[in-house]
């Protein structure tokens, strides 16, 4: 009854689509991008450990920018994940729609009505281009905008780690290992946020096939 209802209700190339492009992607996804996110974690985690025992104030400070760094992400992850539906469910309407006129094309061409098999086909190709490129430049957009976050909290980690030397409450040694762990640090939750919306896409393509 099941598959019935669900073969009944799609089209064959939508159905072709979702076996393909979305298990392709869900699987490429998993495979590079779930590794690579718990490496990142299990590199900030290090990091931060070490950097509270070398100076927890300046920790703190590099903290409150992770946090915003998490919210930002978290924010363009949701956005990512509508978006990414969005792009997988006008591929298989695509799709479906090019099966559909290509199996029936001497049907189409008998009836005349060439142009408006080929307005739908431009159709469903325009909302597909729009999702797709809302998509990717959620995607894209995260990396750059979290590197200049860590980048400010580095700025000012170094202005107060400056004022500590001139004070002599730290030494150059303590600041140079310091500035190793942030940028130690800063790089993976870089990656770790590019990571996140990819695997938005993954899991937005995974519901559209569920």
């Amino acid at each position: 009854m099941f598959y019935h209802y669900f073969f009944d209700q799609n089209k064959s190339g939508e159905i072709l689509s979702r076996i393909t492009n979305d298990l392709d992607k869900i699987t490429e996804t998993l495979q590079t991008g779930l590794l690579k996110l718990l490496v990142a974690i299990g590199t900030i985690i290090g990091s931060l450990a070490i950097m509270i025992y070398y100076n927890v104030l300046l920790t703190f400070i590099f903290l409150i920018f992770m946090v915003i760094c998490i919210i930002i992400t978290q924010v363009v992850a949701n956005k990512n994940l509508k978006y990414a539906a969005l792009r997988q469910e006008t591929l298989g309407s695509l799709t479906g729609v090019v099966e559909e006129y290509y199996t029936g094309r001497n049907i189409i061409k008998a009836y005349n009505h060439e142009k408006e098999s080929i307005e739908q086909v431009q159709h469903y190709t325009e909302l597909n281009r729009k999702a797709t490129q809302k998509a990717d430049f959620l995607t894209n957009s995260v990396n750059p905008l979290i590197r200049l976050i860590t980048r400010l909290a580095q700025a000012i980690i170094a202005v107060i780690a400056g004022h500590a030397m001139l004070s002599v409450t730290m030494s150059v040694g303590v600041v140079q290992a310091f500035f190793q762990y942030v940028n130690q640090a800063g790089e993976p939750l870089t990656q770790a946020s590019f990571m996140i919306n990819t695997l938005q896409s993954a899991l937005a393509s995974a519901k559209t096939y569920i």
